[in-house]
């Protein structure tokens, strides 16, 4: 659950937007879950951090330090 607060913290920085904006802990571990009617997988909120979420999940993208900052690849 860390790590997707944390990517969710790094785009809501990206887009000058509160974290909560984007998604909540508890939609966070609904996700974790496999549900997949989120909020956070549609519209606005998909583009904004929702696929960083899934690519994260599925395996496809890595969370690491760089420079003292978090990046996601």
């Amino acid at each position: 659950m860390d790590v997707l607060s944390a990517i969710i913290k790094l785009n809501a920085q990206q887009y000058k937007i509160t974290p909560t904006t984007l998604a909540s802990r508890k939609e966070l571990e609904q996700l974790v879950h496999g549900e997949r009617e989120l909020a956070i997988l549609s519209g606005w909120r998909r583009h904004h951090g929702g696929e960083q979420l899934l690519a994260f999940l599925q395996g496809d993208s890595q969370l690491h330090s760089q420079n003292n900052q978090l990046k996601l690849d």
